[in-house]
């Protein structure tokens, strides 16, 4: 037997209009289980999708399964692509890309295109006798999509010059000439040779947490850390609190103990600083496309290793906020130093299509210029905004904010949490992905994550237990200006395990074509 998938989080306004972001429904078994898989049948859609002769989005799907009232757990999906089909393209013809793990699938336009994406009846094969799960069995399904990017592999920039207000930035020979990124060959940090990757000697870098190297000592970078020249996806847009609970839904009490940040007197509660997921469960969110924060390192890594999603490092991010040109001093993910100093207002506060109802012309972030920072006041705004707030089709990249290859918030709102390479603990980091599975505690556990920063690294019982190996890139809506610049690390090796009203989230997966 089988049934129709639980929404895990409700759909806000799925029939009134299109979702600005991806949205997943009329999720089913579409046949019965009398073999060794069986189809999972579901519609996708976004709005704002987009394909042209540098890059493209897509969205990673996962499919989370529960026989009778068990515990969820993750579906194994088959890494053959004629396995998996769409039904109804819509008119606009879409890519099936299964990974070779089988621990989920990316879907993309196949063709060159903007606009809105509605494809129905995609079916994905799942193996469920991989999985354990015999014939007959009464299953629920559910389907998780998270919009991502694709970045092309090719060279790019570390550091953009900038000698002023930029600290411990990356940079070449001397700290005005760039690093630039050849391969994914093993580096050379510190030493102040040609060739070799510097950081000022750490200027301006958060005191007690500077790099491990500097113009007299030197380390190396392993060949297997991923360095941002191999191709790689990236989540669009930071994690959403729409998000967050759904991963919440799926988790067992104990679980839960550990995940939920509204729990034993936590900060996070409804209404402060514009966390809106309520504390019990079933986790809904009156903001569902608002960033999350109040999370951990620890919580962060669990929604990675459960969404088969892996961290992205601080060279992955300098990539994916400055493309491939070259860089400008000074400049923000959008590509210049022009950023807006003003207050916001936010239209329709605390609905769900929640706006800004007053951005200006470029330079649109969410910081202390236009939130009023960390302070107090009736017209501040304290918290950060929806994901993308201020993506509109038919706007450049200085007015919504997006990268060179049309990522979301790289500057401000939520602080970005990436792997360093200031220290031991990051460096040893192999881009390992997760594999959909936690631990009974809830925790990012298995051999996949013996590297990931904060790792206890004892092989196949390997689980997060910190936040080493960490750093924080990008700033967010209490920031200075400074923070949001692109190379700027004042913080790129500052550990932090706590649950921060200014810590956000963002994760990748590597790229299949190199």
């Amino acid at each position: 037997m089988h049934k129709l998938a639980v929404l895990l989080t409700p759909l806000v306004c799925w029939q009134c209009a299109q979702p600005d972001l991806v949205r997943v429904s009329h999720v089913q078994v579409a046949g019965p289980m009398d073999g060794s898989s069986v189809p999972v049948e579901f519609d996708l859609r976004w709005r704002n999708s987009f394909r042209d002769s540098v890059n493209w989005d897509g969205a990673w799907v996962v499919v989370k399964y529960r026989v009778e009232q068990g515990p969820w757990r993750h579906a194994t999906l088959s890494p053959s692509p004629p396995n998996h089909s769409v039904g109804d393209d819509r008119g606009i013809r879409a890519t099936l890309e299964p990974s070779t793990d089988g621990v989920g699938a990316f879907v993309y336009r196949t063709d060159q295109g903007s606009g809105p994406v509605d494809w129905r009846d995609i079916r994905l094969q799942w193996d469920h006798a991989v999985d354990g799960v015999a014939n007959g069995s009464e299953v629920t399904v559910a389907v998780i999509a998270i919009e991502m990017v694709y970045v092309p592999s090719g060279v790019f920039a570390l550091g953009d010059g900038e000698r002023g207000d930029v600290r411990g930035h990356f940079h070449g020979l001397t700290p005005a000439l760039p690093h630039v990124v050849t391969s994914e060959d093993p580096l050379t940090l510190g030493g102040q040779v040609a060739g070799r990757v510097s950081s000022n000697n750490g200027y301006g870098m958060n005191e007690p947490f500077p790099d491990d190297f500097d113009e007299i000592a030197a380390v190396t970078l392993p060949g297997r850390f991923p360095k941002g020249f191999g191709s790689f996806w990236v989540m669009k847009y930071e994690l959403t609190q729409r998000q967050y609970g759904t991963f919440l839904n799926t988790l067992t009490d104990r679980q839960l103990e550990i995940r939920n940040p509204a729990i034993d007197g936590g900060a996070a509660r409804p209404g402060i600083e514009r966390y809106s997921l309520i504390a019990v469960r079933p986790f809904t969110a009156t903001v569902g496309d608002r960033s999350a924060h109040f999370l951990s390192w620890m919580d962060g890594a669990a929604f990675a290793d459960w969404a088969g999603l892996r961290p992205l490092t601080e060279l992955e991010f300098e990539k994916a906020a400055r493309g491939s040109v070259g860089p400008s001093a000074g400049e923000y993910a959008w590509g210049t130093d022009d950023i807006h100093v003003g207050r916001y207002a936010v239209r329709d506060a605390g609905a769900p299509h929640e706006r800004v109802n007053n951005p200006g012309p470029t330079g649109n972030a969410v910081y202390a210029g236009t939130t009023g920072g960390a302070v107090w006041c009736w017209s501040c705004l304290r918290g950060p905004l929806r994901a993308g707030a201020f993506r509109r089709e038919g706007a450049t990249r200085t007015e919504t904010g997006g990268s060179y290859y049309g990522v979301f918030d790289l500057s401000g709102n939520l602080v970005e949490r990436t792997v360093t390479i200031g220290n031991a603990a990051g460096r040893r980091f192999d881009g390992a992905h997760g594999d959909g599975n936690l631990n009974a505690r809830g925790s990012a556990a298995g051999p996949e994550v013996s590297r990931w920063p904060g790792s206890s690294n004892t092989g196949t019982r390997s689980q997060i237990i910190g936040a080493v190996g960490t750093g924080l890139r990008g700033g967010h809506w209490a920031s200075p200006a400074r923070n949001l610049r692109i190379s700027d690390r004042e913080f790129g090796a500052t550990p932090d395990n706590s649950r921060q009203p200014t810590f956000g989230y963002r994760f990748a997966r590597t790229g299949s074509r190199q």
